[in-house]
């Protein structure tokens, strides 16, 4: 195929996965309105745009919460695509394929010279994947964490709403039974007549071993708090560690 298409080749649900970029404007992302769709918790709605004009094809990054990398690097605006780039898009990594480019590129590069070909530069070759490699492997980690956080603000805010309102139901009960039990009493002249909290009903309501089941939503509640606290400090560490090294990539 001649025209310019990204090929998925990681995770591997998507591997060899291509998709053919027809021409114009072209959206990557998890929404299903998206012209390239990946649905993959680390892609954003609306992550990234690719727009093909003739044979330039430019990507640009549309405020992804993990961001898209060209070859390791942070993209910043419209960025134009050479045949064999890696783009990620958060954990998803596509190489882009462009045949017509690639025989112009090769076409174009100068002829290679043994002797002035330098141990030094090949060398560069698998260090540079290396270093490559283990960016990619930094990025993954980063993003996991944060998911982490936001999975654990998730359960601890629900965990923290049921919770208060199951302690705040229970204490509720618990005050409009007494005040019943008070009122009744004021109001009866036969004091023999008055009704026990016993006859109102279980004041305390249901226990679960003796303990009051409203006073498991108080612990739950509180169970919640300390892990919404701990998904945002995950939050706040890994979008530390991601401006941290969008900084180094864009000094060096």
């Amino acid at each position: 195929m001649a025209g310019p298409r990204l090929v998925i080749t990681d995770p591997a649900q998507f591997r060899n996965t291509a998709f053919v970029l027809t021409g114009g404007r072209q959206v990557v992302g998890r929404a299903p309105g998206c012209d390239l769709r990946l649905e993959h918790p680390h892609v954003s709605g609306r992550h990234a745009e690719l727009s093909r004009s003739g044979v330039q094809v430019l990507i640009e990054d549309l405020s992804s919460t993990n961001g898209t990398y060209v070859n390791g690097s942070p993209v910043r605006g419209p960025q134009l695509l050479r045949s064999g780039d890696t783009i990620c898009f958060g954990d998803v990594r596509a190489r882009f394929d462009d045949l017509a480019q690639s025989v112009t590129q090769t076409a174009q590069a100068p002829a290679f010279n043994v002797r002035s070909q330098q141990a030094g530069s090949i060398n560069n070759v698998g260090r540079d994947q290396y270093i490559q490699e283990a960016q990619q492997s930094f990025l993954k980690e980063v993003a996991a964490t944060r998911s982490r956080g936001r999975r654990l603000i998730l359960v601890g805010f629900v965990l923290t709403v049921g919770g208060f309102a199951l302690f705040a139901w229970g204490v509720l009960r618990f005050m409009g039974m007494v005040g019943r039990g008070l009122q009744q009493s004021v109001d009866s002249t036969d004091p023999s007549s008055v009704p026990s909290f016993d006859d109102l009903g279980t004041v305390w309501g249901d226990q679960i071993g003796g303990v009051p089941v409203f006073l498991f939503g108080w612990v739950a509640g509180a169970v919640g708090g300390i892990l919404m606290i701990v998904g945002l400090v995950l939050h706040v560490i890994a979008a530390a560690r991601r401006r941290a090294y969008e900084r180094m990539t864009f000094y060096s």
